[in-house]
């Protein structure tokens, strides 16, 4: 395989470089294998991308290298006689936004000589986006490509605050350096800082010449070269409302010391973590000017940085560690959990995808669903049944699952397994699990019968996976259960014999090689016979293999029947119930108390109404509020309700647990946390109409609602009334004061709409109530994909308080 690529388009790139103290901090190394590795992937390579129908992939040849800028990863296609075709072909992935590992190619995977090399696969993070596969030529190329992109990831990451935003300015500079030279006009220049900064484009006019001219330029000049940009947009990009914080925290009104800045953040800010020490390490990150930080010395540039950046996000950045005490019973978490996890798209006739299994997972999810079929050639399929969905093997699955089950979180992973297999089937999947996951697979208690009372806590379950299925009782006979223990149907309802006609007519091509069956879809052309000859309103009774059973521990299925603990018996916190979301959000509204005191001892996990075909979600909140723990949602949907999950379990370092609310642990407590008042200023937008609207768009009139859910009482929504346009800066002061009664099962939401676009929603943000932090903070918007717009934040001011009591 040719390393570099023939009849390359040659690039300009003259004085178009990263700056050097940039590029240093990037690429230093005295290591010779990174040194080795970078040049690999700067100097570019010819790998195969590959692309997964049901079972069977295929390759294409692309052209890969790291541009110029370092920051961006580019494949392109390639036509005959290795020529790169370029145009819409050529793709860009941002190294901010991925996570590169090692896998194995498989032999079934490509064909040729491919499979005898290796491949690396990126990762989006906060991105519902699918991963791409890179295939290498052999392995040592392919550890070169992890080695060099991981290298160049982790130092964009820890770049110092002060050169991450040197290195976002410089990006801006550089869409705009057309003939790649290193200089922009003054027209280009102009348009750039009066789109990005503060200040109108007529006083950007009259005070260019002079800033220009400070820093060693020729006003008249049409040129600009980087330093000269970068010095105006720091001047031009100062907002007036931070001017007047910073004047309120200095008393010289010149520079901020590290004691001032102490007191600013203790009692402002009311972060008690931070000393002085910690202060002039603050100082010496975001302090843009090198005199001054040598002398110890904020400048109102640095303090603009540093209010602006991610330390003082609305989010608790110290909640972006394990930070709850993880030692409880696993029923005392509410647990992130994924609905159909193998669908790509809807429920009838999207692809099925293993990638889905791994974004699941390295998004924090910690329940993962497998609905498993008997397939051809004694192989188990996982797919949704009576659809046209694409079917993937067990096999497949659970090796994708043993790969990326500890990647985001080391806290226990749970299978829910929905089983419609036949028992020679059934023990081949038992197989595939104890070989495949090995000693990761829970097959035991960790205590004696006689000593284990309550379910162990994800601390001592650290680096296991458990099944949830239906278990053989002990009176029962080796190949059959007792009435009760039946496999429940994920849609709830009993399918009589005509209505599953008509679904296998419509959905299943294949009758003649399939089983079939009722609600409880018996797997076995023999059990589907005797069904056949029995009455339509009978459901079918599903044998259980011992070899899957005796897998199944802590999350043993059953069927439920009340919320009445009295009838708990020694081993009852080992069983647990599925509940459809009609049948859960009833519950949840008319036995509230009741399901909070179940669920302090045993677990339960809902899942979408089988209506929604289209793999839409319903809301978590009321289900939370009821303390369900696995309330389990179609992660592939981007959605309210999907950015309400995600913004619930980033807390707690996205682990995938987070410690539910004393009163719903503690066996016959009320909630006893204290109503709090929660005061919020916004004052500014910033960057709201540019890469949100788009430059084509008119400007846009931006609303900001503000929402709380949670207990029933604390749901209200409010909005900003003051209509905001014409500028990239806006400013509002409006007020809001919100009471919430629960704040531990608080939510609160930050909503961007267009209000000249009929209120469309263009971003959002959404936290926990008990990860919100107080005094001068900053919010960055998100768009569908969880990802943050870039740029486009709100400025606001908040502060939390005890609530008086009514008089």
């Amino acid at each position: 395989m040719k390393r570099m690529v023939s009849k390359r388009k040659s690039q300009k790139t003259g004085e178009n470089r990263l700056p050097k103290v940039i590029e240093d901090a990037l690429t230093c190394t005295k290591n010779r294998y990174i040194t080795e590795a970078l040049n690999r992937v700067r100097g570019g390579e010819i790998l195969y991308t590959t692309r997964r129908r049901r079972w069977n992939s295929s390759a294409q040849s692309r052209f890969c290298r790291l541009e110029d800028d370092l920051l961006y990863f580019r494949y392109e296609a390639l036509g005959c006689g290795n020529v790169i075709i370029g145009g819409l072909r050529t793709k860009k992935v941002d190294l901010r936004h991925i996570q590169v590992l090692p896998a194995r190619v498989e032999n079934r995977s490509v064909s040729g000589d491919l499979n005898r090399g290796n491949y690396f696969t990126m990762i989006f993070t906060n991105s519902s986006q699918l991963p791409l596969n890179f295939i290498t030529i052999d392995e040592e190329s392919a550890k070169l490509w992890v080695c060099g992109l991981n290298y160049l990831i982790k130092n964009v990451k820890s770049l110092q605050p002060r050169l991450q935003y040197e290195l976002s300015v410089w990006e801006l500079f550089n869409t705009s350096d057309a003939d790649r030279d290193g200089h922009v006009t003054r027209s280009e220049a102009l348009k750039i800082l009066a789109k990005n900064g503060c200040l109108s484009k007529r006083e950007i006019m009259a005070m260019f010449p002079f800033v220009v001219a400070q820093h060693g330029s020729n006003p008249a000049n049409t040129a600009l070269h980087f330093h000269a940009f970068f010095e105006a947009y720091k001047t031009v990009s100062i907002r007036p409302e931070i001017c007047d914080i910073f004047n309120a925290v200095s008393a010289d009104k010149d520079s901020i010391t590290s004691r001032e800045l102490y007191k600013f953040i203790q009692v402002t800010q009311k972060e008690n973590d931070v000393n002085e020490q910690k202060c002039e390490q603050i100082i010496l990150d975001f302090e843009l000017n090198e005199e001054s930080r040598n002398r110890r010395l904020m400048t109102l540039r640095g303090f603009h940085l540093y209010l602006t950046s991610e330390y003082c996000e609305i989010f608790n950045r110290r909640h972006d560690q394990v930070y709850q005490d993880m030692r409880k019973p696993l029923c005392h978490y509410y647990i992130a959990s994924s609905h159909n996890t193998y669908l790509t798209g809807d429920q009838l006739t999207e692809p099925s995808s293993t990638d889905t299994y791994m974004n699941a997972l390295l998004k924090g999810c910690r329940c993962v669903e497998l609905d498993c079929w008997d397939g051809p050639d004694g192989e188990p399929l996982i797919y949704h049944g009576y659809t046209l969905t694409t079917k993937l093997k067990f096999k497949d699955v659970v090796e994708v699952i043993g790969r990326y089950a500890f990647e985001a979180s080391l806290y226990p992973l749970v299978l829910s397994i929905e089983n419609h297999c036949s028992l020679p089937q059934q023990a081949k999947m038992a197989y595939y699990l104890k070989t495949i996951l090995g000693s990761e697979l829970l097959t035991s208690p960790l205590l004696p019968a006689d000593k284990e009372y309550v379910l162990p806590s994800p601390s001592a379950l650290r680096g296991k996976i458990l099944l949830k299925g239906k278990k053989i009782k002990n009176d029962s006979s080796s190949d059959a259960v007792a009435k009760d223990d039946a496999i429940e149907d994920d849609n709830d309802v009993i399918i009589n014999q005509n209505q599953e006609n008509t679904r296998s007519r419509l959905f299943f091509k294949e009758r003649s090689s399939w089983p079939w069956s009722r609600s409880t879809r018996s797997t076995s052309a023999s059990s589907y016979s005797s069904a056949n000859d029995s009455s339509t309103n009978n459901s079918i009774k599903q044998r259980l293999s011992p070899s899957l059973s005796d897998m199944i521990v802590y999350c043993q299925s059953e069927k439920f029947t009340s919320f009445d603990v009295s009838n708990f018996h020694d081993d009852s916190f080992r069983k647990m119930s599925s509940f459809s979301e009609k049948r859960a959000m009833r519950l949840a509204k008319s036995n509230l108390d009741e399901a909070i005191e179940f669920h302090k001892l045993k677990l339960s996990r809902s899942y979408p109404s089988g209506t929604r075909t289209d793999s839409s979600n319903y809301d978590p909140q009321p289900l939370w509020n009821a303390g369900f723990q696995m309330v389990a949602l179609n992660y592939q949907t981007k959605c309210d309700e999907m950015e309400i999950y995600s913004g619930k379990f980033r807390q707690n370092g996205n682990c995938g647990y987070v410690l539910k609310p004393e009163f719903q642990r503690r066996a016959g407590s009320a909630a006893s946390s204290s109503p709090k008042l929660i005061k919020i200023r916004i004052l500014s937008g910033y960057h709201l109409a540019g890469d949100v609207c788009g430059e084509e768009r008119r400007r846009c009139c931006p609303v900001v609602e503000i929402l709380v859910s949670g207990a029933a009482e604390d749901n209200t929504k409010r909005s900003t009334d003051r209509d905001r346009t014409g500028d990239t800066f806006r400013d509002w002061n409006e007020d809001f004061t919100l009471l919430i009664r629960e704040p531990e099962l608080a939510m609160v939401r930050f909503i961007l709409r267009d209000k000249s676009r009929n209120r469309e929603k263009v971003g959002q943000f959404s936290l926990p109530f008990a990860s919100t932090m107080q005094g001068y903070r900053h919010i960055p918007f998100l768009d569908r994909s969880s990802i943050p717009i870039r740029r486009t934040t709100l400025f606001v001011r908040i502060s939390c308080e005890e609530a008086q009591p009514l008089s």
